[in-house]
């Protein structure tokens, strides 16, 4: 019996049926800022969520619901870019549905953020000479049925001025549904030349080390190669000898 019970906890924990880490109808939007801006997006659906799809779509004239949008349809990154589509994972629990997606953007993408632009009502993404700064505000109207917005912004390079709450390198902000008709998210770094020189260099580096080591390889695989041929044709005219 114990042996039983331990089989059926050990397969409830492969099957992955945990519990979300957010609330139902929530959105974490978060963003990491180095050389380049990788956004992460999650959105917590109910855990009927395939079954409300279900149900409105033969209902004419009806809104497309968020759970089929998240579920069943392509999400773009970029303003009027229909070619290039977020990475979409959704992962199953027993009391929702996550739905992630995320995209690595260089800066000069990421000043057309597509839901950005979509959600807030003001934004104004600003690359200058020596700054880098996000301003959002106004009405947040990116789906009737959330209830909460979550956004994180991280960076290591110096903050000039924020309203977030400050946690290490990372600036928090946290919206309910009543906070909806007024958001304000100000965010503003300073542009670090070394640091982001430095950061190049080293992907560079990395880069070339890897192209290094998988030519390597290629070398050895074919000089192994060479060799056994060799062997073989030695193998046959010494045996041919012999006769």
């Amino acid at each position: 019996m114990k042996k039983v019970l331990l089989i059926s906890i050990c397969l409830l924990l492969l099957t992955g049926c945990g519990s979300s880490k957010l609330e139902e109808y929530s959105v974490n939007y978060d963003l990491k800022i180095t050389n380049i801006f990788e956004e992460n997006i999650t959105v917590s659906l109910p855990k009927n969520a395939y079954s409300l799809i279900e149900k409105d779509k033969d209902v004419d004239d009806s809104p497309v619901p968020i759970e089929y949008t998240l579920l069943k349809e392509d999400i773009y990154p970029i303003f009027s870019n229909q070619k290039i589509k977020y990475k979409k994972n959704i992962k199953k629990y027993n009391n929702a549905v996550d739905v992630t997606l995320a995209y690595n953007y260089p800066e000069k993408y990421f000043v057309y953020n597509n839901l950005i632009t979509a959600c807030f009502e003001n934004y104004d993404l600003i690359s200058g000479d020596d700054s880098f700064e996000v301003k959002l505000s106004g009405r947040y109207s990116c789906g009737d049925q959330i209830k909460k917005l979550n956004v994180n912004i991280d960076s290591k390079y110096k903050v000039i001025e924020s309203n977030g709450k400050k946690n290490g390198s990372s600036y928090s902000w946290s919206f309910d549904s009543k906070d909806f008709s007024n958001i304000s998210i100000n965010y503003k770094i300073a542009r670090d030349y070394k640091k982001m020189a430095l950061e190049a260099s080293n992907s560079s580096k990395g880069n070339n080390r890897n192209t290094v080591i998988r030519n390597l390889r290629i070398a050895i695989i074919a000089i192994m190669v060479f060799v056994v041929i060799g062997f073989v044709i030695r193998f046959y005219f010494m045996r041919k000898e012999e006769y």
